[in-house]
């Protein structure tokens, strides 16, 4: 969330979580850091891959990563689309190489256009994770990310994808990482409600209504997306997301609809709904640029 939270919140986040294994050390930067936020992960997340290394491991899993992180999932009501179930079989020693190669001029797209955006990347993710995905629901899936697994992007290679194809999924799975740390840090949900039907909302991404948290993830992925290519993305469609008008229609109604529920002080925190209306704020400005 480079333009909703800003880089220093997230920075401040990571540091409230990474605080602990510091032992007084005075940490002057991100990449002095996040040798101290991978102990968070080690000890809070012990089951993920987590390398030994600080710069990003590009990986293809053949081992079944995401059903270690996530191995009763099939029961959770707000999993609504079945992601959890996506992930299919590992490629191919032949078809390893190409992907992974694609996956980081994808990375390097995306970093070389921001550096601020490097060094938020380069701090949070550690792992980037090839496999096939499955099809469910007529629905394929492009990668994903999961609260078990912060700082860990599933890629599926799906698709003939190039690098602005690519840049933009990282940014997008960056975006859900960032809220994932946030959520760590300060409250965000009241969960006991979110899986009831009543309050589910509409996305910003898939257009049709899932459960708040989910709601929220759309809206600021969305905005992020619209915002970085306003700003240093140049491409204003990709195979991943839609036209930037088409997003931002999306994204300004679901935050409306969102902020318009009865009962939205009881499900979302007031930290939650001020990052909506920041990003509503955000989206206000370029309007007319974009649907003009």
């Amino acid at each position: 969330m480079l333009h909703v939270l800003g880089i220093e919140e997230t920075i401040k986040n990571v540091y409230m979580l990474s605080k602990k294994f510091m032992k007084r050390k005075h940490i002057s930067n991100t990449y002095e850091l996040k040798p101290f936020y991978l102990k968070f992960l080690k000890k809070h997340q012990p089951v993920q891959p987590i390398p030994d290394t600080l710069s990003i491991s590009f990986i293809a899993d053949t081992i079944g990563i995401w059903t270690q992180l996530n191995p009763e999932s099939s029961g959770n009501a707000l999993d609504d689309i079945h992601q959890q179930s996506m992930i299919g079989e590992a490629y191919s020693t032949d078809e390893q190489a190409q992907h992974l190669e694609a996956l980081k001029l994808g990375y390097l797209h995306l970093t070389e256009s921001n550096t601020e955006l490097k060094a938020l990347f380069d701090l949070i993710i550690h792992t980037i994770f090839l496999r096939k995905s499955r099809t469910i629901d007529q629905h394929i899936s492009f990668g994903g990310s999961s609260s078990a697994g912060i700082g860990l992007i599933w890629i599926s290679g799906h698709g003939a994808l190039d690098r602005a194809d690519i840049a933009e999924l990282l940014l997008h799975e960056l975006t859900h990482h960032q809220l994932f740390i946030d959520e760590r840090c300060h409250m965000h949900y009241n969960y006991a409600a979110l899986c009831k039907p009543e309050n589910f909302s509409s996305s910003a991404i898939l257009n049709k209504k899932r459960p708040l948290d989910k709601v929220v993830h759309s809206i600021i992925v969305a905005t992020e997306i619209i915002l970085a290519r306003n700003k240093f993305l140049t491409q204003q469609e990709t195979k991943v997301h839609a036209t930037s008008k088409d997003l931002m229609a999306k994204a300004v109604a679901a935050i409306k609809e969102t902020m318009r529920m009865a009962n939205i002080n009881e499900l979302l925190s007031e930290r939650t709904r001020k990052m909506l209306e920041k990003a509503e704020a955000s989206l206000s400005a370029i309007e007319g640029k974009l649907m003009s």
